[in-house]
């Protein structure tokens, strides 16, 4: 008999195959990723990576769409340098797949100032092959470490982070969260704890929180 996982497994393929659901994707997704990036380009030179609920059907996730946004750049597996400070960019899907993955890390190893990622969390310290001077990982999870050594910054969809450059150097991240501020630092106090402890690539990072 089909076990009610399989059950819904197989509603949620249905689902996914019919128009109501293409349009509520597209109404609740899609064009507000493309109205927040025309947004955000009126303040700020914008750099987007593709992340893993960013899908390629109907056109959804177009990199010539992006890239025809004024101040927008489409960055995943590219360089770009942006007032003499390389950003470099890597998708969820570039760092999920090892065989995309390792010929990155060879061709652009110690050529990148900040790599901006959505890889998994299993991934970090082989994109801390880069060497960069700061990795950004935006995907979930939250707080500032160093990865095989390399200063790192977590952010999810309740928090960003503002980073500071001089000269083309790492001065300081400070991050904000747009959750209860007490809350939230008690809940990452008590997670970075057991995180650490289970991660040997991985140590709490004292740059101003």
């Amino acid at each position: 008999p089909e076990t009610y996982k399989e059950y819904i497994s197989k509603k949620w393929e249905m689902m996914k195959t019919s128009e109501e659901y293409h349009k509520f994707v597209k109404r609740e997704h899609v064009d507000k990723f493309y109205d927040f990036l025309k947004f955000a380009n009126q303040q700020s030179r914008v750099l987007v990576i593709k992340g893993n609920h960013d899908i390629d059907e109907r056109g959804y996730y177009d990199v010539k769409k992006i890239q025809a946004i004024n101040n927008c750049d489409e960055i995943s597996g590219r360089l770009i340098k942006i007032e003499g400070v390389n950003f470099l960019g890597f998708s969820y899907e570039q760092t999920h797949y090892l065989r995309q993955l390792r010929p990155l890390i060879t061709e652009f190893k110690d050529r990148s100032d900040i790599l901006v990622t959505h890889c998994e969390q299993k991934r970090l310290p082989i994109a801390a092959e880069i060497r960069p001077q700061l990795m950004i990982r935006g995907h979930y999870l939250y707080g500032k470490f160093k990865v095989e050594g390399v200063p790192t910054v977590l952010i999810d969809d309740r928090n960003y982070a503002l980073v500071y450059f001089k000269n083309k150097r790492l001065q300081k991240v400070v991050q904000v969260t747009s959750s209860n501020p007490e809350i939230y630092q008690e809940a990452y106090t008590a997670w970075v704890s057991k995180f650490i402890k289970e991660k040997s690539w991985l140590e709490k990072w004292l740059m101003t929180l």
